[in-house]
């Protein structure tokens, strides 16, 4: 936790970890079927690129901008 790089990808690694771990346990007790369940992972992984790219291309002074984005696709949602 001493560099800035790992302090910072650490948090999102475990998320995204404990997101997949709930989809996968979830599924089986709701009884999602494979085919729904491969659907939204290459849902969430296209938003994950979507967002991923849109974050890198805008400024620390334009995060008010990015954040306004961002809402406007889960709007869409």
């Amino acid at each position: 936790m001493n560099a800035t790089r790992t302090t910072r990808s650490r948090p999102i690694a475990v998320a995204v970890a404990a997101t997949l771990a709930t989809l996968v346990i979830g599924h089986e007790q709701v009884g999602v079927s494979g085919s729904a369940l491969t659907l939204l992972a290459v849902v969430i992984a296209v938003g994950c690129a979507v967002g991923a790219v849109l974050a890198s291309r805008v400024a620390m002074t334009a995060m008010p901008e990015l954040v306004a984005v961002l809402h406007s696709f889960v709007g869409l949602a």
